[in-house]
């Protein structure tokens, strides 16, 4: 159970309930119905992508080629990285925690500065894309209500409707009927809480990201701030350096290196699934652009819209991963480049075990599947491809 919770992990775990990928709720009193509640919601979303997959199974593979079909890398993203979340929820708790009690201890002005100043950076970054996702949600949800609307005043009596998930179920020749709209407020429903899935999934993501560049930027000043010390000369003239306490550091390094051990266990696994079944999804999404020029120009513009959003959200977070590698990098230089040969061979050891550590970036991965700026461009060839394999063999 979760009994930790302070100022810099709020906004996350607010952002984490709301997403339903929250599970633990100590303090409420009935917790118990919340966590069922936060399941149920991944049950809706599971249920609503079968039955997308199960429109596939009846019309064949030419389903694959109509715009509804996009819900099915879709929903995919969202089923699996959800799922291998979920069935990890008691570790992410406990790293949430640790991430929480771990930036808390850092009490010096300038261990403070680096905190506030990356944790304020990530909230601006989370809020940009909750507000982009959600507003993009209703969009999609209510203009095509608004627009039909006004087709009903005007005597239309087909409706107007953009591609939903369960558009197979309306049939060849949809009314307006009861049917028709428990259909369109089922797959609205859907919509909501998806775009709450990903925020929150991406939001944990870039937590995780802003995390590890803060512990190696905190490192990195602790190991410049070793170089600040005072010189000595002895009695031959010869400069020396008085011995160097290099306690903190170790530690530094040494609680690095277990939470990004456990993050990769907890989150890297879903983020690596996330960007296989994007791949799709992109491809998916562009093909339906292709059909839609010059036929349907709401829908156009909102499919391009969504598919710049996906892409930015890939790249912010493989961007955000570039950055930890860069950052360890650099770390190993700045304590290349202090004068730690001026030291006693004891210390020289000691600094020579941290090195030996840090020839190795630290990254995100899972089982040698990095998230870096290569792989995102790996994501957009492999889009590509796939898009060029839909349109060679799209039925005539």
């Amino acid at each position: 159970m979760s009994a930790v919770e302070g100022n810099y992990t709020v906004s996350l775990r607010k952002l984490l309930i709301e997403g339903g990928i929250w599970m633990d709720f100590p303090k409420e009193k009935y917790g118990f119905y919340f966590r069922y509640f936060q399941i149920s919601r991944f049950v809706f979303c599971l249920a609503v992508w079968l039955l997308v997959l199960w429109t596939l199974v009846n019309e064949g593979p030419e389903f694959l080629f109509k715009p509804p079909a996009i819900f099915i890398p879709l929903g995919g993203v969202l089923i699996t990285s959800t799922f291998l979340i979920l069935i990890k929820s008691s570790k992410l708790h406990r790293l949430v925690d640790q991430c929480e009690v771990n930036l808390s201890s850092y009490t010096k002005s300038w261990e403070l500065e680096i905190v506030r100043g990356d944790t304020q950076r990530l909230n601006t970054f989370i809020n940009f894309g909750k507000f982009s996702f959600l507003n993009f949600a209703l969009l999609y949800i209510f203009l095509p209500l608004i627009v039909d609307g006004i087709r009903a005043v005007m005597g239309y009596e087909d409706p107007y409707y953009l591609p939903i998930p369960l558009e197979g179920y309306l049939g060849p020749n949809p009314s307006r009927s009861l049917h028709y709209y428990m259909i369109i407020l089922t797959c609205d429903l859907w919509f909501l809480v998806a775009i709450t899935l990903t925020n929150a999934f991406e939001g944990l993501v870039l937590f995780i990201v802003s995390y590890n560049i803060i512990e190696l930027k905190i490192l990195k000043q602790c190991v410049k701030n070793l170089e600040s010390q005072t010189e000595k000369f002895n009695d031959d003239g010869v400069q020396l350096l008085p011995p160097w306490d290099l306690r903190e550091i170790i530690r530094y390094h040494k609680k690095i290196l277990r939470l990004n051990f456990q993050e990769n266990k907890c989150i890297t696994p879903a983020y690596i699934m996330q960007n296989l079944t994007c791949t799709l999804s992109i491809a998916f999404i562009v093909f339906m652009i292709r059909q839609l020029v010059g036929e349907n120009t709401m829908m156009l513009f909102l499919s391009v819209t969504f598919v710049g959003m996906v892409v930015v959200m890939l790249f912010m977070v493989c961007f955000a991963g570039e950055i930890i590698q860069s950052e360890s990098l650099e770390l190993f230089s700045t304590l290349y480049n202090i004068p730690w040969y001026r030291q006693s061979p004891r210390v020289r050891k000691d600094i020579l075990i941290i090195m030996t550590q840090l020839s190795k970036p630290l990254v995100l991965d899972y089982k040698q599947n990095v998230i870096n700026l290569p792989v995102f461009m790996q994501i957009i060839n492999n889009s590509y491809s796939f898009f060029m394999l839909m349109t060679s063999v799209k039925p005539a």
